[in-house]
């Protein structure tokens, strides 16, 4: 269980790794349209974990992926990623990725709520000269 725990994290980090080469431009446009695809290949029996993987390449590169010469295939894989997320034999929890990733398309592909990612030196000093302050006056952090 461990090991499969430890492949799937590695195989998410290789999709967006993929997705981050496409966003600077080292990898082509036809390259991740074929990525998709193949995640998109079995509609009638999906894998979960390409599921899980479609949505994270998605999110990643949806934004610059989803323009007007693009429109076709990316309305395509909308209408396919929509009929995922009513595939009752997929678990819940890829059923409302795909839902996620339905709306991340309809608010030209914001995020809900930002992912965060390391601070910077400069954030951790200031969030805890913040606190500190807060702290002196007798609030809470």
């Amino acid at each position: 269980e461990e090991r499969t725990r430890v492949a799937r994290r590695r195989m998410l980090g290789n999709i967006r790794f993929i997705g981050e080469l496409f966003k600077k431009q080292m990898l082509s446009e036809r390259i991740m349209h074929t990525c998709i695809q193949k995640l998109l290949s079995d509609p009638e029996n999906p894998d979960e974990e390409d599921v899980e993987a479609l949505c994270k390449l998605l999110s990643t590169i949806g934004g610059q992926l989803d323009h007007q010469k693009a429109k076709s295939h990316m309305d395509a894989y909308a209408n396919r990623i929509l009929g995922l997320s009513k595939n009752q034999t997929l678990s819940s929890r890829h059923r409302f990725m795909c839902q996620d990733v339905l709306e991340m398309r309809s608010k030209g592909w914001r995020m809900r709520r930002k992912e965060e990612g390391p601070k910077k030196i400069g954030d951790v000093h200031k969030d805890a000269q913040r606190e500190a302050s807060n702290q002196a006056r007798g609030g809470g952090p």
